[in-house]
Parts: structure tokens; C-alpha cells; sequence
């Protein structure tokens, strides 16, 4: 898969439904029609299709829960909370209230694709997050995150 690209304001009704706009829907794979939720990091949900969420499935397997009762309670919570769905007739996706407290989502939703996930962001939350992130900011953390660092020759 190429992986999701852009945002999208969306609004969520009363039955935690959202509907995914047309041209992110054209981004899902062909024949993807399994889709997983999930917790997301900074209090937003992550949306993975099937073939990606096996693939985060796999990196928690590695997670040796003999190790410490702090591992199991974090892969119990990472698998349990992860809810699987499908698009409706209708191209809407079903919040459950767990994802949607945790992402402290009310009704204005920012879908912002993060390459092999759709994080689902309240909209308030969203625009805090990334308060002051101006192009100063933007363009120092480009600078400081993609520059090539030179390889050492043997």
C-alpha cells in the first residue's frame, strides 16, 4: 500500500458515525474492506485497514508479557481496544463511545492521514496539538528530521 495522505473536516452525528469523504475513500486499498480502530497516540483514534493492523499486531507480539505486569496491561489494552468494522452502505464508519471519550470527540472531526493510518482527531484537540507549529517551526524540524546524515565508509 502507498499509504493515506491528506485532512479532512468532517462532523460526527449523534449515532458516533462519521462519513469518510470520497477522495479519502479512493485512498483505501481495493478489497480492503476490513478496517480496525484503535487507541492513538496524543488522544486521537487510529484507523488501520486489516493488512496494517496485522502488521502492528505483530510488532506487539514481540512484547514478552512474562516480563512485567505493566507489558500485559498494555497488550491487553492495545488488543482489546481494537474494534472491528467495516464501511457502511453509506461510506460511514461507527466510533464506539470508549474511542470516542478517549479522543474526547464531540461532533467536529479532523481526519488526518498518517501514512499507513487515518488518525480521527477531534478538531479542537487537533488545532491545540499543532498550535505554534508555524513554517519557522516546519521548516527547522524538516531540516533536523530528513537531512541525509553521511554514512561512515569502512
Amino acid at each position: 500500500m502507498s499509504g493515506f495522505y491528506g485532512r479532512y473536516e468532517v462532523t460526527m452525528d449523534g449515532k458516533l458515525r462519521i462519513l469518510l469523504p470520497a477522495r479519502l475513500k479512493k485512498q483505501l486499498p481495493e478489497g480492503e474492506d476490513a478496517l480496525i480502530l484503535n487507541w492513538g497516540d496524543d488522544g486521537c483514534i487510529n484507523l488501520f485497514t486489516q493488512t496494517d493492523w496485522n502488521k502492528e499486531v505483530e510488532k506487539i507480539r514481540q512484547i514478552d508479557e512474562d516480563e512485567s505486569e505493566e507489558k500485559r496491561r498494555f497488550k491487553r489494552h492495545i488488543i482489546g481496544g481494537a474494534y472491528p468494522m467495516e464501511l457502511d452502505s453509506a461510506g460511514r464508519i461507527s466510533i464506539p463511545k470508549y474511542l470516542s471519550q478517549h479522543a474526547g470527540i464531540v461532533k467536529d472531526i479532523m481526519l488526518n492521514c498518517n501514512d499507513n493510518r487515518i488518525e480521527i482527531w477531534d478538531l479542537d484537540r487537533f488545532n491545540k496539538f499543532f498550535e505554534g507549529f508555524g513554517h519557522a517551526e516546519y521548516t527547522q524540524k524538516k531540516a533536523e528530521f530528513l537531512s541525509k546524515k553521511p554514512t561512515a565508509t569502512a
